[in-house]
C-alpha cells in the first residue's frame, strides 16, 4: 500500500493521529476523489461513528473504489479476531466461536476416529519397539500421563513416551543454577539443556514419536487430531479472559501453533494462534494443518 493521506470527520478537527498528511475533512471527498488516483479507503471508527461515515463509504463504493471497515469495539482485545459473515445479504464482523451445526462436529469426530484407529494400528509395531527400548536403556513406566485440561475444563489424562530419566528431578535440583533458570522460563528448560532427558527421550522429542500414545486420547474422545495443544491447568491463566472460546473445542494431536513454530513459539503469540483457531476452525482447515504436520515434524521445526 502508498498511503496517501488521512481525511477527518469534523468532530477530530485537524489533528493527524498518525503520521499521515491531513488531507482534509471528510466531506471534502469528492474533491478529493477528483484530483487524485485512490484505490481503497480505509474507515476508521467505533460504532458511533459508523452511522456519519455510511455516506462517504456509499460513495466510494458508487466510484469504484474498495472499502474496509476498520472499528472493532472497543472491549475486542488482541488475541481473537473477527471475521467477515453474512446474514440475509447484510455483511457483518463477527466474533467467538463460528457457529456450526451437528454434520460438523459428526464430521470431527468421525475423522478423529478413523484417522486414530489406523494410526495405532499402523503405529503398534514402533510403539512395541520404543516400550522395549524404554525399558532397556532405563527400566521404569513406559508411559508418561499427566493431568491437562480438556473441552469445557474437564479434567483429562494425556499420554505420552516417557522421555525423562527416573532420576530427572535429582539431576535438576543438583545444579541450583540451572534449577533458577528452570524455574525463570515458567519450568521449562531448552531440550538440549535439560539433563533429564534420556538420550532415547531426546529422539523421541524430536521426532515428535514420545506423542504416538495421544492417539489413544483421541479415540477415546479426551482429544482431537487437530486442535489447541492441551494444556496444565495453570496455563489458563495465559488465554484469560478468553478460556472459555479456548475450552469450547477439545485438545489436539497436532494444530496451528504446533505446525508454525511449537516451542519455538511462546505466550502470549501461541495463545493468540490458538484462540484464533477456536473461533474459526473448520474441517478444511483441520485437513490443511494434517497436511503440514508431516514436513514440520520431519523438519523438527520448534521441537525443544
Amino acid at each position: 500500500y502508498s498511503l496517501e493521506g488521512l481525511l477527518l470527520s469534523g468532530e477530530q478537527g485537524q489533528a493527524s493521529p498518525a503520521d499521515l498528511p491531513v488531507l482534509g475533512d471528510v466531506a471534502e471527498l469528492g474533491r478529493l476523489l477528483a484530483r487524485r488516483r485512490v484505490d481503497e479507503a480505509f474507515i476508521v471508527g467505533g460504532a458511533a461513528d459508523l452511522a456519519t461515515l455510511a455516506p462517504a463509504a456509499q460513495r466510494l463504493i458508487e466510484t469504484g473504489k474498495v472499502v474496509s471497515f476498520v472499528s472493532p469495539p472497543g472491549w475486542i482485545q488482541q488475541g481473537v479476531r473477527g471475521r467477515v459473515t453474512e446474514f440475509s445479504g447484510v455483511p457483518m464482523l463477527s466474533f467467538g466461536p463460528m457457529s456450526r451445526d451437528g454434520l460438523h462436529g459428526g464430521m470431527k469426530r468421525s475423522l478423529d476416529v478413523a484417522l486414530s484407529g489406523a494410526g495405532l494400528l499402523l503405529a503398534a509395531p514402533v510403539m512395541l519397539v520404543i516400550a522395549a527400548l524404554i525399558r532397556l536403556f532405563d527400566p521404569g513406566p513406559v508411559v508418561f500421563t499427566q493431568g491437562r485440561v480438556g473441552r469445557g475444563g474437564r479434567p483429562i489424562r494425556v499420554h505420552k513416551f516417557r522421555t525423562m530419566r527416573m532420576d530427572a528431578e535429582r539431576l535438576l535440583k543438583a545444579d541450583p543454577d540451572l534449577y533458577a533458570r528452570y524455574v525463570r522460563n515458567d519450568f521449562k528448560l531448552p531440550l538440549r539443556d535439560d539433563p533429564r532427558i534420556s538420550r532415547l527421550g531426546r529422539f523421541l522429542r524430536k521426532s515428535s514419536l514420545d506423542e504416538l500414545p495421544q492417539l489413544w486420547n483421541i479415540l477415546k474422545g479426551d482429544m482431537s487430531f487437530v486442535g489447541p495443544r492441551p494444556i496444565v491447568p495453570s496455563e489458563l491463566d495465559n488465554y484469560r479472559p478468553y478460556t472459555d472460546l479456548l475450552l469450547s473445542v477439545r485438545p489436539g494431536l497436532t494444530g496451528y501453533w504446533q505446525v508454525n513454530g511449537r516451542s519455538s513459539v511462546h505466550y502470549p503469540d501461541r495463545a493468540y494462534m490458538e484462540l484464533d483457531y477456536a473461533g474459526r476452525h473448520s474441517i478444511l482447515a483441520d485437513l490443511a494443518i494434517v497436511a503440514k504436520t508431516v514436513p514440520a515434524v520431519i523438519k523438527r521445526k520448534g521441537a525443544e
